[in-house]
């Protein structure tokens, strides 16, 4: 969960790769608090319980820092998923562990923070959004397309409209994102737990073979 300046720990001996986390989570909070284009290196270094000193010891910018955020936050659900099943495996179980990564993502507030915010922000910063989805989201897209042509080649998926456009094989997971964003989390969990069964149901539907 994002920090706050009341609960900000004095500063203690952390590992590189330890301590930008606690700066991301930081960052997270001050943009969602302040936006993105008011936030300041000094409201995140606040936020995270050190000096700006400190915190540029690891970051060079605002900039880089919210850059990797979305790196870090918004990885496509289905980052390393292999559609093609195990030689004895069945397709439906490459399904299952789709779901559960989407859905975990899902249920962590964090990323809903994080999505709220690329919403509300990514027209203060079009350069830094576009560069996430030509350098993260785009090329993983384009790694899931070529995989699950590679299944209907073989045999192992069904040919659908959705084989045909696979990104859209997130839609409602996305649906269940803005619903949490617009409604809260207590409605937005309990449409959580009704899509995800759903969203199962209706891939191995589109993509089981027969």
């Amino acid at each position: 969960m994002p920090v706050s300046p009341a609960g900000a720990r004095k500063r203690r001996y952390l590992p590189a790769a330890q301590r930008k986390e606690e700066i991301l989570s930081a960052a997270l909070a001050a943009f969602s608090s302040h936006g993105y284009a008011a936030a300041t290196i000094e409201h995140i270094a606040t936020f995270a319980g050190m000096s700006k000193a400190g915190l540029y010891a690891h970051y060079k910018s605002k900039d880089e820092i919210f850059e990797d955020l979305l790196i870090q936050m918004l990885a496509p659900p289905f980052l390393g998923q292999s559609w093609l099943p195990a030689v004895d495996g069945r397709l439906r179980d490459n399904i299952d562990t789709f779901i559960d990564q989407a859905y975990a993502k899902l249920a962590n507030p964090d990323i809903i923070a994080m999505l709220r915010l690329l919403i509300a922000e990514s027209g203060r910063a079009p350069h830094l959004i576009r560069r996430w989805r030509e350098e993260v989201l785009q090329p993983h897209i384009d790694a899931q397309q070529r995989m699950i042509n590679e299944c209907v080649e073989r045999g192992v998926a069904r040919p659908s409209a959705l084989t045909r456009h696979f990104a859209l094989v997130v839609t409602p997971a996305l649906y269940v994102a803005l619903w949490q964003i617009l409604f809260g989390e207590v409605d937005g969990r309990q449409e959580l737990e009704k899509v995800r069964e759903v969203h199962r149901d209706l891939l191995i539907e589109l993509l089981d073979p027969p």
